[in-house]
């Protein structure tokens, strides 16, 4: 009888070392360029929100006629970045809030370790505790805080500019479609058909991961809310933000 081909392809040695010393560098190039990377994957995030707007905006008739797409364009970045704004702002209050209240935490944590020590009522736990409670440095974390609102700042203007500069080759698309392809023919259609189905998965994935994030995100505000925690929104949105996080984000939310 004819041996049975196997559906997998062949893996040698070479073949296996070839692949892991690309994935480790792969991996290297990552971390080592992380300071760009993550503003430029953030701000075509943003920018594919912006066109999916302004593709929506398109449908939208005025005497018959669609919208300019120069128009399109400015009020679909106008808008993103109103809620990006306030959103931001939004944050700020509620990190300044916690900041300005962070001696009253810390007196209500103080009180609530004396009161758990009294449950416990053993020395060594309750000097474990006091030896914990030592080694928690207040001031680094704050300073830490401080440091990634400043990065977070620093990193809107990069990203900002990305945005720009993703929307300035959006208008020009067209023209470098007629150049790469000025006979139009099954070339194009193919290439196009290929770029239609990769946009569709993406925005497929993306509005449905920000819907179940912005769903959740709304409903552990309104719980929050119910139970009187203080700053809800802010918790709400660090859910909604962890919830895009694979598997280890909606565990940690």
């Amino acid at each position: 009888m004819p041996k049975e081909e196997s559906l997998l392809p062949r893996v040698t040695s070479s073949s296996a070392f070839f692949t892991l010393g690309t994935l480790t560098l792969a991996i290297l190039g990552l971390i080592y360029f992380s300071g760009i990377l993550k503003p430029l994957v953030i701000a075509f995030l943003i920018w594919f929100i912006i066109h999916q707007l302004k593709v929506s905006l398109g449908k939208l008739k005025i005497r018959g006629k669609s919208l300019p797409s120069v128009i399109r364009s400015i009020l679909s970045f106008a808008i993103i970045f109103v809620i990006i704004y306030l959103i931001a702002e939004l944050l700020i209050i509620n990190i300044e809030g916690i900041v300005a209240s962070m001696p009253e935490y810390m007196q209500n944590f103080n009180d609530t370790l004396k009161r758990v020590s009294g449950i416990i009522n053993n020395p060594n736990y309750t000097e474990y505790l006091q030896e914990w409670i030592n080694k928690m440095d207040l001031s680094g974390m704050a300073t830490s805080l401080i440091s990634s609102l400043s990065g977070f700042v620093a990193n809107s203007a990069v990203v900002l500019v990305y945005v720009v500069f993703f929307l300035m080759e959006d208008a020009s698309y067209n023209i470098k479609m007629d150049k790469l392809f000025p006979s139009k023919k099954h070339d194009y259609s193919k290439f196009v058909h290929n770029l239609r189905s990769v946009n569709d998965s993406i925005r497929y994935y993306i509005w449905s991961m920000t819907a179940i994030s912005l769903a959740t995100g709304a409903v552990s505000y309104i719980v929050l809310l119910i139970m009187g925690v203080e700053y809800a929104f802010l918790w709400a949105f660090l859910v909604f933000i962890l919830n895009f996080i694979p598997y280890i984000g909606p565990l940690i939310s």
